[in-house]
């Protein structure tokens, strides 16, 4: 596996991997993520995984670079047995009521019906959690249903809204301006600030939308 790092100003380092997207590249993502948490480096303060890369946010006064890149060495240079077969389903009912709904029929072709089947049908993978607390990437949404975002954001999307923005398809997590396509809403909440757990996913994980 190819990996570089780069410092991201005084505070932070990013360790990146191959430059392209796909499930196997972001499954090692995550797995140095979850390996990294668990050793406990003097100084990190917080570690934030993306599509194929992984940010490392310390205390400069404390931390010590070379030991975080000992150990990623260390990651990289053993085989790690990476089962994809077996995925951890996160059900997340859907209503498909969304207000952009009729544009993206006309945009794609697609009735209504069609556009629900369609985006039913995968399992998507998460591939990170960003955006806005919770907010979950998810990967393999049917290309028939690809949609541009909305020239023009709104200023509050509902959280639980269910949109599409091009090839991805996603949930927003919190109430917050957006530009995505809605088509649905969820009530299943993905954030709660008040809870010892507040994130609902996290990335890895795989979900799958049913119609109700």
């Amino acid at each position: 596996m190819k990996w570089y790092w780069k410092l991201m100003g005084d505070s932070a380092l990013t360790i990146y991997l191959e430059d392209h997207i796909d499930p196997m590249m972001n499954a090692h993502v995550v797995l140095l993520k979850d390996n990294l948490l668990k050793q406990d480096i003097k100084g990190v303060r917080a570690i934030v995984s993306t599509y194929h890369s992984v940010s490392v946010f310390f205390y400069p006064t404390v931390f010590r670079r070379e030991e975080l890149l000992a150990f990623v060495h260390s990651f990289f240079s053993r085989d790690h047995l990476i089962d994809l077969t077996t995925k951890e389903i996160v059900e997340i009912p859907v209503d498909y009521c969304g207000e952009d709904m009729e544009f993206v029929s006309k945009h794609t072709g697609l009735s209504v019906e069609e556009i629900i089947l369609k985006h039913t049908a995968p399992i998507y993978r998460i591939y990170m959690i960003g955006f806005t607390p919770g907010f979950p990437y998810l990967g393999g949404m049917d290309p028939k249903l690809a949609t541009p975002r909305r020239k023009t954001p709104r200023l509050k999307v509902a959280a639980g809204s269910v949109g599409i923005a091009d090839h991805q398809t996603g949930i927003y997590s919190v109430d917050s301006p957006g530009g995505w396509q809605i088509i649905g809403k969820t009530k299943v909440k993905l954030f709660d600030a008040e809870s010892k757990n507040p994130f609902y996913l996290r990335a890895g994980q795989w979900v799958k939308f049913s119609s109700i």
